[in-house]
């Protein structure tokens, strides 16, 4: 089983992927905050991760960018709730794991 800590750093890692991509691709914006207010009209998502969106809206794209990364606990709970599935390919999605993996496995052979 995969600790919190494992599953965050690999959310986030896709995230700054994301984020990168979004900054790229502004239209993305546009789809990812029609699928927040389709999940807002089914209640299909647990409002206290939707409501983090809430100030982010109408957000510039940067500002955007830099929430979902941000490790704390606003970031992650966007990331929880995170709009971008579409945004990144399986390959892509593999490609960030396997170097976040990587990244794990170096943060703990050299702590700190």
């Amino acid at each position: 089983m995969r600790s919190a800590l494992t599953i965050e750093s690999r959310s986030l890692a896709l995230h700054a992927a994301v984020a990168h991509r979004l900054l790229e691709n502004p239209a993305l914006w546009d789809r990812a905050r029609l699928r927040i207010e389709s999940w807002r009209e089914g209640k299909s998502r647990h409002p206290h991760f939707l409501n983090a969106w809430d100030g982010l809206l109408d957000a510039s794209l940067q500002q955007i960018a830099d929430a979902i990364v941000d490790p704390g606990e606003r970031g992650q709970r966007l990331r929880r709730a995170s709009p971008f599935a579409f945004v990144l390919g399986s390959a892509e999605r593999w490609a960030v794991w396997r170097a976040a993996r990587l990244a794990e496995g170096n943060n703990e052979a050299h702590p700190s």
